[in-house]
């Protein structure tokens, strides 16, 4: 078996997903602090449009690396390593923020059949994508992880904040929703700090907060890139106060005997998912929900994009393989 593995490299792939047309048409008034930082394993930009000091982003970042301290399956020490450790043997504590996210990570799971699953970490690391071990599972190996896949498995105590795996071998993995969840997160520093404009982009995960011209009432533009040829803009949106999310099996994959098998994987199958999209572009005022979305949108493709737009109240773009754009709800 030859395998080739194609790993491309998060500033030049994921942070282009999504690009933000940045024509500054701004107020003299105001003063634009812009900092590129690697955080939470992918590229990320952040302009804000204040008259505070760089240290307003300075502390930015530092949220962002106390988000990935807690919620990181690949940091031993984070919660959900924790918990993960402990599946089977015991429930473990976790801190409120921590809690609620997995909690409304299996919310979401349920509401989308599954194509959405933060249960699906043996499985990640069964096949290793974007890993040095990336390889294509044997089937008996991945019959024996597809029972650890079960959300209806993760058992939480609201009174006491404790999250417990039932089954041993199961694993957590946040890594579908976790950008969106730092993405709001940082939206809430910012507005707190008195942050009227700013645009994140968290790996491909955009949020723009505010006007882009207040006084004219313009918007931001955000291009969504062709997954096929990234040079080009597939489409646009005029957004404000919104997030955008792509997801899309051209992020990471690799190549076995000519197949490629991208990072997105099925609970249902065990294999990297299959539908008739190319990517999907999810647009919500909640970035955690449109990071979540977006993965299953792409995983369920145009059959449940409606669905799920009417669902959640988002706006769905479906890029599809016979290269149609299709559309789904309002923004």
């Amino acid at each position: 078996m030859i395998v080739k593995r194609i790993i491309k490299n998060s500033y030049n792939a994921i942070a282009i997903l999504i690009i933000v047309t940045l024509l500054f048409s701004s107020c003299k008034s105001e003063r634009r602090i812009e900092e590129n930082r690697i955080a939470m394993g992918t590229n990320v930009s952040i302009t804000v449009f204040s008259q505070k000091d760089a240290k307003l982003l300075d502390d930015a970042f530092l949220l962002l690396s106390e988000i990935e301290r807690k919620i990181s399956s690949k940091d031993p020490n984070s919660y959900v390593s924790k918990i993960n450790s402990c599946a089977s043997i015991s429930k473990v504590p976790v801190p409120d923020d921590v809690y609620s996210l997995i909690k409304r990570s299996v919310e979401i799971a349920n509401q989308t059949d599954g194509l959405f699953n933060p249960a699906i970490g043996a499985l990640v690391d069964l096949w290793g994508i974007a890993t040095d071990n990336a390889r294509v599972p044997e089937q008996y190996e991945i019959d024996a992880v597809l029972p650890l896949l079960s959300c209806s498995d993760i058992v939480f105590d609201d009174s006491l904040k404790t999250v417990y795996l039932k089954k041993k071998g199961m694993k957590l993995d946040l890594g579908a929703i976790g950008k969106g969840y730092a993405v709001d997160k940082l939206r809430e520093y910012f507005l707190s700090n008195g942050v009227e404009k700013a645009i994140i982009n968290l790996g491909g995960n955009v949020y723009v907060l505010g006007w882009k011209n207040k006084i004219e009432r313009e918007k931001w533009r955000v291009g969504i890139v062709d997954p096929l040829a990234q040079s080009n803009m597939l489409t646009e949106v005029d957004i404000m106060n919104k997030a955008v999310s792509t997801s899309g099996g051209y992020e990471r994959y690799f190549e076995s005997d000519g197949i490629r098998y991208h990072h997105i994987l099925s609970s249902a199958t065990g294999y990297p998912t299959d539908s008739d999209a190319l990517s999907a572009t999810v647009i919500s005022p909640d970035g955690a929900l449109a990071d979540a979305l977006s993965t299953a949108a792409f995983s369920g493709g145009s059959e449940k994009a409606k669905e799920l737009s009417e669902k959640f109240s988002v706006y769905i773009i479906i890029y599809t393989k016979s290269n149609q754009i299709l559309r789904f709800g309002e923004l």
